[in-house]
């Protein structure tokens, strides 16, 4: 059975890490769900080498962005650090 996951990256108005660089969110969500989308809207799977590169360019970006971030309750990156794999 096929379907659809919603992913609320940011949660709400309030919980939002509003100086997250834009032009990173849809590699954010890519590393989150482990897909891609192409130019028509294809949506694929991406292979596990090609999602631990992502992974790794991601958290290198939250990295900076969270020397700078105005929103540290609100990050991400923070609240989910054992996931991106922060400190190995």
């Amino acid at each position: 059975m096929a379907g659809t996951r919603l992913y609320d990256v940011f949660l709400s108005h309030t919980s939002e890490d509003f100086d997250f660089p834009r032009d990173h969110i849809r590699h954010l969500v890519e590393v989150v769900t482990g897909t891609v989308m192409d130019d028509v809207d294809n949506v694929s799977a991406l292979h596990p080498e090609e999602w631990a590169k992502r992974k790794t360019q991601h958290r290198k970006v939250a990295e900076q962005h969270l020397i700078t971030c105005e929103y540290r309750d609100a990050n991400l990156y923070l609240r989910q650090q054992r996931i991106w794999g922060a400190g190995e």
